[in-house]
This record gives C-alpha cells, structure tokens and sequence, in this order.
C-alpha cells in the first residue's frame, strides 16, 4: 500500500489493485479507510504533509480512469 499513498499513486510501482481474503476484506477495507482518511492533504511544503498535487493534467486524467473503473462487490 506504500506505493499507492507515498507518491500519489504516480509512479510505476504503485498499488493499483487488492486482493483480499473474503474472510478479513471487510475488516481490512474498514481499517484502511480509517487510516487512508487521517492522511493530510496539503500544500506538500507544509509540515506533516503527507498527500500533495498531482504532477500534471495527464496524471488526473489517469487517476480519474481508475476511479471510473473501480468495483465494489454487491452487497
């Protein structure tokens, strides 16, 4: 998950996908929205930064992409 939150998910060795034992997803997914949403978004000058801007227009194209395309199972 290092990947997917240190750079912004802007470099080749980003997370891009999860897999899970049905067993522990729920759990692991309730944790991991808890610690993906104390993360702090800013201005990546300012101390304690940890998410910043994207790099470039094509970057939030492809981002966008995989947003457009995620799956959730049924409930």
């Amino acid at each position: 998950m290092f990947g997917a939150f240190w750079t912004n998910g802007q470099i080749c060795s980003a997370t891009s996908r999860l897999l899970l034992q049905e067993g522990i997803a729920s759990e692991f997914l309730r944790k991991l929205a808890t610690w993906a949403s104390s993360i702090k978004i800013s201005d990546p000058l300012e101390k304690d930064c940890r998410l910043g801007p994207l790099v470039s227009d094509s970057q939030v194209c492809c981002i966008l992409f995989y947003c457009s395309i995620l799956v959730f199972p049924a409930k």
